[in-house]
């Protein structure tokens, strides 16, 4: 009985070994096997890589382009911010005042004001952060613009400025409830 199975198990391997040896030979030699349908002796074309092509004969018109629309949802409304922040001194407490205009989610304009009965707090107020501050906050995105450092030596402004944003940028984000009021 086993030599019976060995005895099938080879000839099916020679079968398709001699099979597999015509396959290849007939294609080395550019010969094609595939009779595509047709009874041999048939005349044939020869068979070459064809991609087949999608025949389009209609023209899809594209929609004619427009105008060019941002298509970028901006996080805050656009417009001017006016917030008040105030901050402790060896001298007492402090009033300070921040305007920031926004446009495009970044800040395009920032003044400062202080109200202060200090001399050092005026004289860093005026001499030191209001002309520092607009270099570095002006053209920042809004949520990029918060302070790290001192300005020009003035940290407790800096700390003011940071609490005043936070409070502008509050006021200016856009939510459901502002978009449809505020684009109108």
């Amino acid at each position: 009985m086993e030599d019976k199975k060995t005895a099938g198990a080879v000839v099916m391997t020679t079968i398709i070994l001699v099979g597999f040896y015509i396959l290849v030979l007939n294609n080395a030699n550019g010969t094609n096997t595939d009779t595509g349908g047709l009874a041999s002796g048939a005349e044939q074309s020869p068979r070459e890589n064809v991609v087949p092509t999608l025949n389009t004969s209609k023209t899809i018109p594209l929609t004619q382009p427009g105008p060019t629309v941002s298509m970028r949802q901006h996080k805050y409304n656009n417009g001017r911010y006016s917030v008040q922040s105030n901050f402790f001194t060896p001298s007492g407490n402090e009033e300070f005042n921040v305007t920031i205009s926004i446009e495009g989610d970044a800040i395009s304009e920032v003044t400062t004001t202080m109200t202060s009965s200090s001399d050092l707090s005026r004289m860093f107020q005026e001499v030191r952060f209001a002309p520092g501050i607009s270099g570095q906050v002006v053209g920042k995105d809004v949520d990029d613009a918060t302070l790290i450092f001192a300005v020009n030596g003035a940290s407790l402004h800096s700390i003011a400025f940071n609490a005043a944003l936070e409070r502008a940028k509050q006021a200016a984000f856009r939510s459901e409830h502002n978009i449809a009021y505020n684009d109108a």
